[in-house]
């Protein structure tokens, strides 16, 4: 039997070339180079998104092996895209690769605010993968003679592209594209005074780009916050929980809970990962945390084997149940959900949050 991956990967094709679908996109499981999906000789067009420290048991041990490994989705003669936003050592191993490989690297024009004024998708980064999206989108257009060169993609550089025309269709479409469980803002019908910032962030660049979002969310404001994270299986906890600390330091964080990414429903749990009996892994978080924050009063982490748990010590401790009305005086507090997407997604579940938004 095929690993999990392959075997979805397999399906995907199977149903793509069954259902006749006239557009199919392919985002890689792991890497590129070695991934079960770049079998594809000759797709349409390539993109490559920001690449950071990920997978390094996988993909290599420095940004410039993960760079050549994410860089083998290129194929001779198809345009592949990337941002301009990518560190300089990895667009110095795209540029090689291109090479190599006999294809035309093009850096995307950086959408902002002046191109399209509204927009679910929260965060600065979320302009860089719009910004790709449009490029991917615009290029496939004109291979099926749905637009025409008016959409064409200046030169190699950012300084050099530019859109000659963004049209309202696309501006319509990024102003309304949702993306559950990242940079998700929401609120429980009934616990009115607790705001949840959900963002899955599995690398350093992730957790950074998650709360670089929550400050612009709370510009100016000083409030009350509980941060609820569990790493992806296979990441550092301990870089990221510095990096979760660094990142905070003007956060008043007033409780840090810790838990598995795992809920009531028999599909939350991931057979391929052993989990312990005991609460060893939690307790290496929160030794990990206290290493970082010396100072933080250990009282106030908490740790749980499950996520209901987690979301029920949350509301009964911090919540305004709207049917007590006033009779219990909580104030406004957040929470920060980020982590595993598993964790994200559970929390979506548990707390019945509706996915369309």
């Amino acid at each position: 039997m095929p690993s999990y991956f392959r075997f979805l990967t397999v399906m995907a094709f199977h149903v793509f070339l069954r259902e006749k679908v006239d557009v199919a996109v392919l985002e890689v499981g792991i890497g590129g180079e070695y991934d079960c999906t770049n079998v594809i000789t000759r797709p349409i067009v390539c993109g490559i998104a920001s690449i950071g420290m990920d997978h390094e048991n996988i993909l290599g041990d420095s940004i410039q092996k993960i760079a050549w490994n994410k860089s083998g989705i290129m194929k001779t003669g198809v345009p592949v895209f990337t941002i301009p936003t990518q560190n300089p050592s990895v667009m110095k191993v795209l540029a090689e690769r291109a090479e190599e490989k006999k294809c035309d690297l093009k850096v995307v024009p950086l959408l902002t605010m002046s191109d399209f004024t509204t927009t679910k998708l929260q965060g600065n980064h979320q302009y860089e993968n719009a910004s790709l999206a449009v490029a991917l989108a615009f290029e496939w257009l004109k291979k099926v003679k749905m637009v025409g060169e008016g959409y064409h993609m200046g030169g190699g550089s950012a300084a050099e592209s530019k859109y000659s025309r963004l049209p309202p269709w696309v501006i319509d479409i990024l102003a309304n594209t949702r993306w559950p469980g990242r940079s998700h803002k929401f609120v429980m019908d009934r616990y009115k005074n607790i705001t949840w910032y959900a963002d899955g962030a599995h690398t350093v660049e992730s957790i950074d780009a998650c709360l670089s979002w929550y400050h612009q969310q709370n510009k100016d404001q000083e409030k009350k916050c509980v941060l609820l994270f569990s790493p992806a299986a296979g990441r550092d906890a301990g870089v990221l929980i510095k990096k979760l600390v660094s990142c905070t330091r003007d956060i008043r964080f007033v409780e840090v809970i810790f838990t598995r990414k795992i809920t009531g429903r028999p599909d939350s749990k991931n057979k391929n990962v052993k989990v312990a009996d005991s609460l060893s892994d939690l307790e290496g978080l929160k030794e990990r945390w206290l290493e970082a924050v010396p100072d933080f009063d250990p009282s106030k982490i908490s740790m749980f084997t499950n996520i209901q748990d987690s979301i029920e010590m949350i509301t009964k401790k911090y919540g305004n149940p709207s049917e007590l009305k006033n009779m219990k005086d909580n104030e406004n507090i957040d929470v920060i959900v980020t982590g595993s997407l598993h964790l994200v997604g559970g929390v979506l579940d548990v707390t019945k949050t509706p996915l369309i938004y």
